[in-house]
């Protein structure tokens, strides 16, 4: 009596309840090592663990266990077992030696026909169970989801610091052909004022030599951005930045890509004071960015449609928004309550993991200290809003 009163799904029976069900169930014992369920066999009802520890798996779609947890004593399992008489899904498995109560749903059902008073309280204890076994699982999974996250963003961060060194060392052999180039627009130039009249091959050889000179400007410029954002990213920095630079940096690296996707983007400044600075991790709000507008060539425009893109930064007292909105197919109002998970997409055809929303989410979070918004209709197209502090402090 004692053993069972301590069960979770029996707690609120009385002794004269307890006594009938004892009668009702039957004791089974286990040795550790020992499998008490397996998958794909006949449920064969309720299990109350007495004394010892079991564990539970489930195997995935490609056969490998996934551990859901474990229950000591108190702790019951097969529930379903009682409503349906449908095949097991979990493996347990006695971790040490084990005395376990087995009520099997017959027995169930003779008990609630010959005490009905005890029904109400009955299955309060196995709904308490069950939802306190739905609580683990989903918290087990918003951990592991959380995981892949940050292995997600470690795996940037490990890109962004590699991509960084390479700019760096592409930066010397481009400094010395701008000097080069430098040099050779002065010796023709020179050359002219000492030969007299442009010829023909000079003229070309100094347009070309202009030519070389504003590209490795060009050129250099880009690299420069590149590590600049490419090292915030790899380091959580929090700087006084400019929100406007950013904004072009992004822009900068991602328009090889806008130009093949035929994406028209306009930046549009809304703030009430663009000159005040922004406290923040500039390598977050890049990367949230960048995968934004990924998004938005994959799915508002896909096969490389084109269409317009807004970027339009707003904000005051204390806080800072960013908005990015396309004009393209937008999301369906079920796919809108799914966006922020992790693995989630209509697009795994195409391409898509599913991570790019997480990501932008765990950035404007963790990194902004902010929350990301999104709304889109169906046809009309998606706007994310990103609104984050101005400064460390007014997060606070």
């Amino acid at each position: 009596m004692d053993e069972l009163r301590a069960a979770h799904p029996f707690r609120a029976l009385d002794d004269t309840q307890l006594a009938v069900l004892a009668l009702r169930g039957t004791f089974r014992a286990a040795k550790a090592g020992d499998v008490v369920c397996r998958p794909g066999l006949e449920s064969d009802g309720l299990y109350v663990v007495i004394s010892g520890r079991v564990s539970l798996s489930r195997p995935d779609a490609e056969g490998h266990l996934v551990a859901l947890g474990e229950r000591g004593p108190g702790g019951s399992f097969g529930e379903p077992g009682l409503l349906d008489s449908g095949l097991r899904s979990t493996l347990v498995t006695a971790t040490e030696a084990s005395r376990l109560f087995v009520l099997s749903r017959p027995a169930f059902l003779a008990f609630m026909a010959e005490v009905p008073e005890a029904i109400p309280g009955l299955l309060a204890g196995i709904g308490t169970q069950l939802r306190l076994t739905q609580e683990t699982l989903f918290a087990e999974t918003v951990k592991e989801h959380a995981l892949q996250v940050q292995l997600h963003a470690g795996r940037y961060r490990a890109l962004a610091q590699l991509v960084a060194g390479v700019a760096h060392e592409i930066n010397t052999p481009l400094g010395v052909i701008t000097t080069a180039a430098s040099i050779l627009a002065q010796d023709l130039s020179a050359l002219v004022c000492d030969a007299g009249p442009i010829t023909g091959p000079i003229e070309d050889a100094i347009e070309a030599a202009e030519l070389i000179t504003s590209n490795l400007e060009r050129a250099t410029r880009l690299v420069e951005r590149f590590k600049s954002l490419s090292t915030s990213q790899a380091v959580t920095v929090v700087e006084e930045v400019d929100l406007t630079t950013v904004v072009g940096d992004v822009l900068a690296l991602y328009g090889p890509k806008a130009r093949a996707a035929h994406l028209t983007i306009e930046v549009r400044d809304d703030r009430k004071d663009p000159e005040q600075p922004w406290v923040g991790n500039a390598g977050s709000l890049a990367e949230a960015l960048l995968n934004l507008l990924s998004n938005v060539e994959r799915y508002a425009y896909p096969g490389q449609a084109g269409g317009r893109v807004e970027i339009v930064l707003a904000g005051g007292n204390g806080h800072l928004d960013v908005t990015v909105r396309d004009f393209g197919r937008g999301i369906s109002p079920e796919g809108l309550e799914r966006v922020w998970e992790p693995f989630y997409t209509t697009g795994r055809t195409i391409g898509g993991t599913g991570l790019g929303l997480a990501v932008v989410n765990n950035l404007v979070t963790d990194g902004l200290h902010g929350t990301a918004e999104i709304r889109s209709k169906v046809g009309e197209g998606t706007s994310v809003l990103l609104h984050f502090p101005r400064t460390p402090e007014e997060a606070r």
